[in-house]
């Protein structure tokens, strides 16, 4: 099943933003917008950069925040890596024609870097994630 392009809902690690899946392109190649106020916080640097892969096959999605951090003398280093796996499923698995679907993407993310709201450390670096997003058939 193709991925539902549109705003789907996310809550990592109990933040809740918004994932914008704008496209998937022919060869995988994610396109898409995130943002978790509470999570990635409103942070001074350059743009955040954004690189996805949608695997059809498999039903997984990986992509990846990033956002960098501009030092006085103009060097560039990541300020947050946050690094997004998840698996692609349906509920109702056979929904009746006219029936609801809820679309859950669901999997785990690991913060490099990551802001002080992760409390990331070498003994806890991975969180939990979901995200949800409705289609009326």
């Amino acid at each position: 099943m193709p991925l539902l392009t549109g705003s789907w809902k996310i809550v990592a690690d109990g933040h809740v933003g918004e994932l914008i899946i704008v496209g998937v392109s022919s060869t995988g190649q994610l396109q898409f917008n995130l943002s978790i106020p509470t999570l990635l916080g409103l942070v001074a640097g350059g743009s955040p950069s954004f690189v996805g892969f949608w695997d059809e096959s498999s039903q997984t999605i990986t992509f990846q925040h990033v956002v960098p951090d501009i030092t006085p003398n103009a060097v560039v280093t990541p300020r947050i890596s946050l690094t997004f796996t998840g698996h692609l499923f349906k509920a109702p698995v056979q929904p009746a024609p006219g029936q609801d679907v809820t679309w859950t993407l669901a999997g785990s993310f690991v913060a490099f870097n990551g802001p002080a709201t992760t409390l990331s450390t070498s003994r806890r670096n991975r969180f939990g994630w979901v995200a949800t997003i409705s289609q009326s058939l």
